[in-house]
């Protein structure tokens, strides 16, 4: 909502100072003469433009590369085999657990990891103890506490956890709160994690939207436990479990891009706030002709086609990614995620998703995202 109110602003000044300087400056006046500005006025517009183009490119390419920023994992895995589930029922006398909070967000059906986190957990004298914790993630805080009360020993399922969780979310212009009993393994949805996009780049967001996972997983007293990565929490014994539900979510929570009937709207929609960019960007160099009308029309037209030429690089880079194969695995999956947000290639964006689906080399994982891509954009 912000960054939508200030393009709003940014394009209300641009039409503000256009109408300014038509009836002041006399873009088309009748019975006046059009005249240059003068070179003080011309050096600083053709500055200001310079530089808007050059913002436009970099942060264009920054955003497609992405962050290298690692994901800040503490997480705790076992090294040994799980526990043998108990074959009778009733109140669980003594065991150990990980406790285990992932913050992630959604990035076009498939996931980011930003936090992770464990705790272990001795019973009972873990018994009835809040866990509190806060993550960061841009300019969202997520604040969250998980209390286990009681844990019975289950037929179907080995354990069953009686408790109470909560977490808060809140940030710049928002806030959320869930709460409740415990039920692992769980997620909740969080409407914004605050990492924004860039008002420079042509480069749009799939979404700021994003999840915290908690399970709870039993482990040997005698288990070493060592670090672990996203995978290796998908990884337990719930594995299955949990890809089928956050498959789900990703799905209905992903705000996912339509294509337009017009051309124009799914330019003006693919572009957002940038447009505002491109228009006062269009109107200061104008200012460079003689005939500041005809100048504008040729500057627009011109930056439409840079428009186009960044969005060629970005695919590019994003091409680039899902390739490679040493990359990280997390890496190829923005990167194929990030192909069908393409404005003017969107023809070439699905060719590259068959042929990544097609690519026995590739992790199953990523053939997956492509395959749903694909049949998503149909």
């Amino acid at each position: 909502m912000l960054t939508t109110a200030f393009a709003l602003f940014l394009l209300l000044g641009a039409l503000a100072a256009g109408f300014a300087m038509s009836r002041r400056w006399g873009w088309c006046s009748a019975g006046r003469r059009p005249h240059p500005r003068r070179w003080i006025t011309r050096i600083i517009c053709g500055a200001l433009g310079g530089a808007s183009i050059v913002l436009m490119a970099v942060g264009t390419v920054q955003d497609a590369l992405g962050s290298d920023d690692p994901a800040r994992m503490n997480l705790q895995v076992p090294t040994l085999p799980p526990p043998e589930p108990p074959s009778d029922r009733g109140e669980l006398l003594q065991g150990r657990f990980l406790l285990h909070a992932v913050l992630v967000a959604w990035k076009g059906g498939s996931m980011k990891a930003i936090h992770g986190e464990t705790v272990v957990v001795q019973w009972p004298g873990d018994q009835n103890r809040r866990y509190r914790s806060v993550l960061q993630s841009g300019s969202t805080t997520v604040e969250y506490w998980v209390e286990v009360n009681q844990i019975r020993r289950n037929g179907r399922d080995p354990f069953w956890v009686d408790g109470m969780f909560s977490v808060n979310a809140y940030g710049r212009g928002f806030s959320g709160s869930s709460s409740g009993g415990l039920e692992f393994p769980m997620s909740r949805n969080i409407s914004r994690l605050g990492t924004g996009d860039s008002l420079f780049s042509v480069v749009r967001p799939l979404s700021d939207a994003g999840a915290i996972l908690f399970d709870l997983t039993p482990v040997r007293e005698e288990d070493p436990l060592k670090p672990g990565r996203m995978e290796d929490f998908f990884d337990l014994q719930r594995s299955t479990m949990w890809r089928t539900r956050l498959d789900q979510e990703a799905w209905l929570f992903e705000g996912r891009q339509r294509a337009s009937g017009s051309p124009a709207l799914a330019l003006i929609g693919g572009l957002g706030g940038i447009s505002a960019l491109l228009l006062g960007t269009a109107i200061v160099l104008s200012q460079l002709f003689r005939r500041r009308s005809l100048g504008f029309v040729k500057v627009a037209a011109c930056l439409i086609l840079y428009v186009g030429a960044l969005d060629r690089l970005a695919l590019r880079i994003h091409q680039s990614r899902v390739r490679d194969g040493t990359a990280p695995v997390e890496r190829r999956l923005e990167a194929c995620a990030n192909l069908p947000t393409t404005m003017f290639f969107r023809e070439t964006a699905r060719r590259d998703l068959l042929a990544a689906a097609a690519d026995a080399a590739a992790p199953k994982v990523l053939q997956d995202l492509a395959s749903r891509l694909v049949e998503r954009d149909r």
